[in-house]
C-alpha cells in the first residue's frame, strides 16, 4: 500500500536570517509526517558519495534555476501578449519564424 504525504507550504514555518560575513541561514521547519517523507525521499535518490549538506544545497540550487525559468517564461509571455520590447532590459529574445 503507498501512502502519499501531501505537502502543505501555508503551514511550513521557514525562518530566514543575515549571518555575518554575507552569509545567510534558511530554516524550514517540517512535520513528523514532512520530514519522515523527506527522509525516505533522500535515503532512495541520494548518492552515497554526495553528503547531505551538498544533496540539500543541489536541491535548493535546481528549485531556484527551475523557477527563474519558469519566471523567464512568463515575462516572456507576458512581453509576448503585451507587444513589449524586453531586448533593451536584458532579456534575451527568441526569434520566431515569420509567418506567410
Amino acid at each position: 500500500m503507498t501512502e502519499s504525504i501531501t505537502l502543505n507550504f501555508e503551514d511550513w514555518d521557514i525562518k530566514l536570517s543575515d549571518r555575518t560575513r554575507d552569509r545567510m541561514k534558511l530554516q524550514i521547519k517540517l512535520s513528523k509526517d514532512e520530514a519522515l517523507a523527506f527522509k525516505n525521499f533522500m535515503s532512495m535518490v541520494k548518492p552515497p558519495e554526495v553528503d547531505e549538506d551538498h544533496f540539500l544545497k543541489g536541491i535548493f540550487k535546481l528549485g531556484i534555476e527551475t523557477m527563474e525559468i519558469k519566471l523567464m517564461e512568463a515575462v516572456k509571455q507576458h512581453a509576448e501578449d503585451n507587444d513589449l520590447d524586453l531586448s533593451s532590459v536584458g532579456v534575451p529574445v527568441s526569434e520566431s519564424p515569420e509567418k506567410e
